[in-house]
């Protein structure tokens, strides 16, 4: 038990505390470390190892408990009050005031101090570089499961320094397992992603290969792709997800129609994949403030946002995230979000072999239970493959500027196909091989085009806008305006009730003869 006294700036213990000797602890000793100052702010790493930024004023006795947590007697020990001849009792008691000005001293002592990206959080991120640290060899990665940290091969205590860089504690998360996948396991488990109707199926499993590959190593990617899964019902979207879901397990964040604020709160100082499932159309406001927030966050250094305070003090957050969205109404993208979220469509499968809802079914559910294990050795073997996946990076990108994509396709569709490559192959991908990988994709429908003109946006803005249709039975139906446009398009006249609702959304549809003007 305790009690705060702050008239006289003292704690004192409920009970009596018996110490077996005067103790004489040094500052190096103290559980807590201050990290340094900024404009009025304390920052430190709590005793049990969790970061937090105190204004001086708020640096009174219960937040001062609260940094030491179950190591008070450092305190009380450090800072003991005094009798009136000013010698030190030892009870147990300890002065407020004091703690208050030697921790404010000590992060002063530390100096100047931005988080930036010294603070980290789960995830995987690069370390030092590797050989004789001259940079002439490939960084080490560091693996962050809450706890602890991998760091070069062993595993360290989290809420510490290591190698200039602060890893927060955390809860724990999965760990990379200590055998990796081979690349027989990849080529069956890419052999078992055929089983969904994909739009554009060998091309559309290795972006969803990539896409999951990068969940694992969000912090270490210098660019951060995300992809949007669209399909109809019994397309086997919900299992797709439930497979991606498996094999990330416990790295991931997950949430439905979340807030960009919430967003930015949950993820912290990670690095980590998020899926948003349910992303439908029909909160394209809030779904399109979801979406910048995830294109600020591809490409490391810009991931920061930004907020002032009621006090006028700037602080800045970053973002660090893969995103994975999934929906039934494909929400439609202006090509600057396209360049930066790759679009992956299923379709209905043949009769009688539906992915989900069907007795066909039972087969691909038990291959996503089996293959939702294999998360932690997919893990461990982009771990071991990084510089492998170095090298495939460049000479794919080197391919692909070779066609003169544009950067952010080089960017999107380099780093997407070199993690899927890396998982497959043991081997560093050749020239020529690079070259006719890519030559595979159709770049347009992955990425979007280079430019989005004003009146793409709007033709955009507006074929992506959510409607309700009424039913001459009852009932009602939700659908985007792009796709009665295409409904009334393929039957023609007979659905003349789609011309009223699309007249009242501001689009007028006319028919013209084939060669017609």
């Amino acid at each position: 038990g305790m009690t705060i006294d702050d008239e006289t700036r003292s704690w004192h213990p409920r009970d009596k505390v018996d110490w077996d000797y005067p103790p004489d602890p040094s500052d190096a000793s103290c559980p807590v470390t201050c990290l340094g100052h900024d404009n009025g702010f304390n920052f430190f790493l709590s005793s049990n190892g969790q970061y937090r930024v105190i204004e001086d004023a708020a640096l009174r006795g219960e937040r001062i408990l609260g940094l030491f947590g179950t190591k008070w007697h450092w305190l009380a020990r450090k800072f003991p009050l005094c009798n009136a001849k000013g010698d030190p009792m030892y009870t147990g008691e300890w002065s407020i005031r004091e703690a208050q000005s030697w921790l404010i001293a000590g992060c002063a002592k530390a100096g100047l101090f931005r988080p930036g990206n010294k603070v980290r959080g789960i995830g995987t991120w690069r370390g030092p570089p590797g050989g004789a640290g001259d940079g002439s060899a490939p960084a080490h990665l560091v693996v962050h499961c809450g706890e602890q940290v991998l760091f070069k091969g062993e595993w360290l205590d989290a809420g510490r320094v290591i190698d200039g860089h602060i890893y927060v504690a955390e809860a724990p998360v999965g760990r990379p397992a200590a055998r990796p996948a081979m690349a027989a396991d990849i080529e069956h488990y890419f052999d078992f992603l055929g089983h969904w109707t994909w739009r554009e199926p060998k091309q559309a499993r290795m972006i969803f290969l990539g896409a999951q590959c990068a969940g694992f190593l969000v912090g270490a990617l210098r660019w951060r792709p995300h992809v949007q899964i669209g399909g109809k019902p019994h397309s086997g979207k919900s299992t797709l997800d439930e497979l991606t879901r498996g094999l990330w397990g416990s790295i991931a964040h997950e949430a439905s129609k979340p807030t960009e604020a919430f967003l930015r709160q949950d993820i912290g100082w990670g690095a980590r994949p998020v899926i948003v499932d349910e992303f439908e159309a029909d909160w394209p406001e809030q779904a399109m403030k979801i979406i910048d927030l995830f294109t600020i966050a591809s490409k490391e250094g810009q991931s920061d946002t930004g907020r002032g305070s009621a006090g006028g003090k700037a602080q800045r957050f970053p973002f660090r995230a893969t995103g994975y969205f999934s929906s039934n109404l494909v929400l439609r993208l202006r090509d600057k979000h396209r360049q930066r979220i790759c679009l992956l469509e299923l379709d209905l499968p043949p009769t009688g072999e539906a992915v989900d809802g069907t007795p066909a079914s039972q087969a691909v559910q038990q291959g996503v239970a089996y293959w939702s294990e294999w998360g932690p050795r997919f893990f461990r073997r982009l771990l071991d493959g990084w510089p492998r996946f170095l090298a495939n990076h460049a000479t794919i990108e080197g391919a692909l500027a070779a066609r003169n994509a544009s950067a952010r396709t080089v960017d999107q569709l380099g780093t997407l196909l070199a993690l899927a490559w890396t998982m497959r192959w043991d081997a560093p991908i050749a020239a020529t091989a690079a070259d006719d990988l890519v030559a595979e994709y159709n770049i347009p429908n992955l990425v979007g085009e280079a430019e989005d003109s004003e009146e793409r946006q709007m033709l955009r803005h507006l074929l992506g806008w959510p409607v309700t249709i009424p039913h001459e039975g009852g009932g009602n139906e939700r659908a985007l305006l792009g796709h009665l446009v295409r409904r009334t398009g393929e039957i023609g006249h007979r659905l003349r009730g789609y011309d009223l609702v699309l007249r009242d959304h501001g689009l007028a549809l006319e028919y013209v003869k084939p060669g017609g003007k």
